[in-house]
């Protein structure tokens, strides 16, 4: 079984979490704002919104504000996302053995 079939199995078929995920674990430097994001995932803000709150409140992300934008970006000031991307990782080293 492929790794992203695994994490699907995990996450859900479709699961708005797991594609958030999966966008900064792919490219964990990209800043990325609420615009961008709702364009990327095919979703509404405020459904956006719920799952960012979400991942915040366990400390994988956060908001900081540059000018008149907010940037959503991975909170490295916690061991949270470190987990999660291993546990990530993880699971796609199985699919590779």
């Amino acid at each position: 079984m492929k790794a992203e079939e695994r994490l699907r199995h995990l996450f859900g078929k479709d699961n708005l979490h797991y594609r958030l995920l999966m966008l900064y674990y792919e490219n964990p430097t990209k800043l990325r704002n609420m615009r961008m994001l709702t364009q990327e995932l095919h979703v509404t803000y405020q459904t956006l919104r719920a799952v960012i709150d979400d991942l915040k409140a366990i400390g994988v992300l956060e908001e900081e504000n540059i000018g008149r934008s907010k940037i959503i970006k991975l909170n490295r000031k916690t061991k949270t996302q470190n987990i999660v991307f291993g546990f990530i990782g993880a699971i796609q080293s199985l699919s590779e053995r």
